[in-house]
């Protein structure tokens, strides 16, 4: 942290990432609080390290650009979350199925349809390249396309079935 404080005091404007081999929450909170734009722990995945210096980089041009107001970016970076896209979590895509399941069946005063397996396979083995956001519009276009009560594979979309047949 010293380290830290030293650098911003000498370039206030400085993006820096604190990389740690004792990480923890609190040091987390303390760094971010101090001013970096990010705080990662060892060992460190390349693509995640370049993805936030990429990040970092394009903040400070969009700022130094004055395309992005400085004011706003503060008012939204309370603390950034590192969520990996949906295609790295394969097991977060059928909880995510079912609540979109559950909401439009508030939202449609009606039951919430229910998945079947093959269904849930070709879903699972698809790539997701939009996250999470395509994939709630896809049970979406799924619920109305969907013949019954139960969600088959041949509801999918082709497209989505596809990715499912090249992985299999």
């Amino acid at each position: 942290m010293k380290v830290l404080a030293a650098a911003k005091k000498v370039q206030p404007e400085a993006e820096i990432v604190v990389i740690t081999g004792h990480g923890s929450i609190d040091t987390a909170v303390a760094a971010i609080k101090a001013g970096a734009f990010d705080y990662l722990i060892k060992p460190i995945d390349p693509d995640e390290l370049s993805i936030v210096l990429h990040k970092a980089l394009e903040r400070k041009s969009l700022l130094g650009e004055g395309k992005f107001r400085e004011d706003l970016y503060y008012r939204l970076k309370v603390f950034p979350i590192f969520l990996p896209p949906l295609h790295e979590r394969p097991e977060d895509i059928l909880p995510l199925v079912e609540h979109f399941l559950r909401e439009a069946g508030k939202k449609s005063g009606g039951k919430t349809a229910r998945i079947s397996p093959q269904a849930a396979e070709a879903l699972k083995a698809y790539s997701w390249p939009g996250n999470v956001r395509e994939l709630e519009h896809a049970v979406e276009r799924i619920l109305i396309m969907a013949k019954g009560g139960t969600i088959e594979e041949p509801d999918i979309p082709p497209e989505m079935r596809a990715g499912a047949k090249n992985k299999a």
